[in-house]
């Protein structure tokens, strides 16, 4: 497998041509992709040439032997530390994921959403003002706002879209070719497995195995209260133990509050802490996956299983496609 990469079209994300021969082959190169992150992605590689074949997207591929290539990642380009020879140069080209766009484009007029409108359309029309393609399928009909929702001018379009995405109990991403898309959560999601043993290649080598020093929270309760009236719900652990511990969560400032909205946030707030249980770091050679993804890790050295999800993948792009994975959840 080679490094590909590749300046894109920024509107149509197609190839416009290869850049790989500018790569710094001796310079670290590394894609960060990010489930804490709102643009998913981020990265960086060193270049030796002529910076002005670097357009403001790029994308980095692997291609094998017969001539497959299979997209790693896809984002806004800047070249940042250049240094000029005539007209060749040295710097660097740092990555960020495409949905900065909705980050930094707010509505420019209040935003209205009508009951009945499928979050899938409010996504693909807020993608649209902000210039970015999608790939949601036309099909996709899951969720929609029950009620009229107002967004204030100056409402960044990402937090329309996240709020969107939410509505069909996804999470709003992008994909390896650029595209704004929708990512499964919780079962949905998908699983992976790896094996750690002695001599597997599975994983190389684990790095880091941490345990948070407070209890995990077994209960969540949300308040919402305004002048004259008060609602409140929660969300109870499996188990609660025989030290149960509370966390509260204020959620006055929602439009339209009902007892069932409050408890699935307190539901979704409880998955959020309880999955601070334990996290592991592990390297390993590339594959294919996602943050998000379930993941289950077998430690055939110190018998146990890891079942959680995989928050983050750090890609090591040279000399070898290696990657490090952080994987939060339980040990059974």
């Amino acid at each position: 497998m080679r490094l590909l990469v590749e300046s894109v079209d920024p509107g149509s994300l197609e190839p416009i041509r290869d850049i790989t021969p500018i790569v710094d082959a001796s310079a670290d190169a590394s894609i960060s992709l990010d489930l804490d992150s709102d643009v998913c992605m981020s990265g960086s590689l060193g270049f030796i040439g002529n910076e002005a074949v670097v357009s403001p997207v790029i994308r980095v591929s692997l291609t094998d032997e017969d001539g497959l290539t299979t997209p790693v990642a896809t984002g806004f380009a800047r070249v940042s530390e250049r240094m000029h020879f005539g007209t060749l140069g040295t710097g660097r080209i740092e990555l960020e994921g495409l949905l900065a766009a909705l980050r930094d484009t707010c509505a420019p007029y209040a935003y209205v959403v009508p009951g009945g409108t499928s979050a899938a359309s409010v996504i693909r029309d807020v993608c649209a003002q902000a210039g970015r393609p999608t790939s949601i399928p036309d099909d996709f009909g899951a969720g929609s706002f029950t009620q009229c929702i107002i967004y204030e001018a100056g409402t960044p379009w990402l937090t329309v879209a996240q709020e969107a995405a939410a509505r069909c109990d996804m999470r709003l991403v992008q994909d390896a070719l650029g595209f704004i898309t929708l990512a499964a959560t919780g079962d949905a999601a998908g699983e992976t497995s790896w094996m750690m043993a002695a001599g597997a290649t599975d994983i190389t080598s684990r790095i880091e195995k941490s345990q948070p020093e407070d209890a995990s929270t077994t209960r969540v309760v949300a308040t919402w209260s305004s002048a004259d009236k008060a609602l409140t719900a929660s969300a109870d652990a499996a188990q609660r133990g025989a030290h149960p511990r509370d966390a509260h969560l204020d959620v006055s400032d929602m439009e339209t509050p009902s007892v069932s909205a409050l408890q699935g946030l307190a539901q979704q707030e409880l998955a959020r802490l309880s999955s601070q249980e334990v996290e592991w770091k592990f390297e390993t050679l590339y594959r294919p996956e996602q943050p998000g993804t379930r993941a289950r890790i077998t430690d055939l050295l110190d018998p146990g299983t890891l079942d959680g999800v995989i928050t983050s993948i750090e890609l090591s792009l040279l000399p070898v496609l290696t990657m490090s994975v952080v994987v939060r959840g339980e040990v059974s």
